[in-house]
């Protein structure tokens, strides 16, 4: 049975210009890796998100997306929206122009159905601040990526694991007035996806590089001395802390649906992403939220403080409370608590903005983390877009304060960060947000994969050891690539 009904729909359309109507269907006999196996032989361009509550237990819902009806990109300053029918192209601030197009679908919250139903979904990159702050961003840019880039989905494919239940997802496009042309159209794809999910899935043999050999874009001397430098201008008084980081690079051809497989295996994660866009993949398990916009309460999650995980639950209590009382790790914690106030406080109505979670110990796979919430109330008439352009980038990964932190990141490290330390998710048609930080993440793109990591530089940081936690950091990722022909 498809919901809402055609009636249903059409008293909505008077409100409601994309309409979500649905299809369910028991999944005892599908996993998301089978279909998202059927997706990729089958199109150029799709999706997977997927969550892993505190790296242990799965969240609620599994999304799927195929066959973009329309895609957002922005190069050289350009902004671009392709549709099936025309191309759009706008020297406008490019934040302005997504926020012109987001604003254009108004879809309902209906009961029955999961948080995200259709809308945009990729990635805003580092660089994007360079459309909210006056930064001169000149370094190389090797990846030759987009700054922003974001595939417009109708059709989703929903797991609900707490229901073991499929929930087949199209967007009625009411705007022309044929609603009932619009709604026979959409139980027509629900049937036609419903009939492809259901196929047996073939076991296709793993394809992948005997051998991969990763290279750095900088020596550890020159990444030491980066550390030094980074430190004189602390001492200087001109930042806080600032976040340094190195990209590795590897010659690789084949597709990272086995990585991510492997990846979401060893490292399950909050935030775990497969993206196929129509010139670069992505794959990753970020463990941090960036921002959340639910109606109009906005969120981010700061997480500074680590340590690993123990060999048995006394070995994690003690590293637990080690970490309680290490003072570095309680410092850089409450100043990037303070910059997630000032970055809500911006775009939050006043005395809204309130840190409801705070220093939370927050258990992953691999690591135990020092989390805190904060929230607040977006101010009237500001959307998700409003959301991104006041946080991104995270201090996590950009330092403090913030600006002149970016400032010595573009003197000091070799090349664009591009998608790294810029934020990967979704922006759905009913206006909600949900973004992590663009870190434990594998780009693919004309033959390599890229993988970036660092860590926060302080007064008392110690670069051989800087430079090791970035290596580290970029380990988890490294390793999911390495283990493909071996577990798989």
């Amino acid at each position: 049975m498809f919901k809402p009904s055609l009636e249903e729909v059409k008293a909505l359309a008077k409100k409601y210009n994309k309409i979500p109507i649905r299809l369910e269907m028991y999944m005892d006999f599908q996993t998301p890796i089978a279909i998202l196996s059927r997706i990729k032989e089958e199109y150029d361009r799709y999706f997977m998100l997927e969550s892993i509550e505190g790296g242990e237990k799965i969240a609620r819902y599994t999304f799927i997306g195929c066959n973009p009806k329309a895609n957002f990109f922005v190069k050289d300053g350009k902004s671009f929206y392709v549709t099936r029918e025309k191309v759009s192209c706008s020297e406008e601030n490019p934040l302005k122009v997504l926020k012109g197009i987001l604003e254009g679908y108004k879809a309902p919250k209906l009961e029955g159905l999961p948080p995200f139903t259709g809308g945009a979904v990729g990635y805003f990159g580092y660089e994007t601040v360079k459309y909210v702050e006056k930064l001169k961003l000149s370094n190389k840019d090797e990846l030759q990526a987009a700054d922003m880039k974001l595939m417009f989905f109708d059709e989703i494919i929903a797991f609900d694991h707490f229901k073991q239940k499929l929930i087949l997802i199209f967007n009625v496009d009411t705007k022309s007035g044929a609603i009932e042309e619009a709604y026979s159209e959409g139980k027509r794809r629900l049937e036609e996806l419903a009939e492809f999910i259901s196929r047996p899935t073939k076991r296709r043999k793993v394809q992948f590089e005997e051998e991969l050999s990763f290279e750095s874009n900088t020596s550890k001397e020159a990444f030491m001395k980066r550390v030094e430098k980074a430190k004189e201008y602390i001492r200087n008084g001109d930042i806080f802390q600032v976040v340094l980081s190195q990209v590795f690079k590897a010659k690789l051809e084949s597709n990272l649906f086995d990585v991510y497989r492997v990846l979401r295996t060893i490292n399950p994660s909050p935030y775990m992403y497969l993206m196929q866009f129509d010139d670069l993949q992505l794959a990753g398990a970020s463990p941090e939220t960036l921002v959340k916009v639910q109606g109009s309460v906005v969120t981010t999650m700061p997480i500074a403080g680590t340590r690993p995980r123990g060999k048995t639950p006394e070995e994690d209590a003690l590293l637990d409370e080690e970490l309680l009382k290490d003072t570095k790790e309680l410092a850089e914690h409450n100043m990037l608590v303070d910059l997630a106030r000032n970055d809500l406080g911006r775009i939050s109505e006043f005395n809204t903005v309130e840190v409801i979670d705070y220093m939370v110990l927050k258990k992953f796979s691999h690591v135990t983390h020092i989390t805190s919430t904060v929230q607040g109330k977006l101010k009237k008439g500001l959307t998700s877009i409003d959301a991104i352009r006041s946080i991104l980038p995270a201090g996590t990964l950009s330092g403090a304060p913030k600006v002149r932190a970016m400032e010595i990141i573009e003197e000091l490290e070799e090349s664009r960060r591009g998608v790294y330390g810029g934020a990967i998710g979704y922006i759905g048609y009913d206006g909600n947000l949900d973004t992590c930080i663009a870190i434990r993440t594998v780009v693919k793109k004309d033959g390599y994969a890229y993988i970036q990591a660092g860590g926060g530089i302080v007064l008392d940081s110690i670069p051989e050891k800087e430079y090791e936690e970035s290596v580290n950091k970029g380990a988890a990722v490294l390793e999911a690539m390495k283990k493909v022909r071996e577990i798989l």
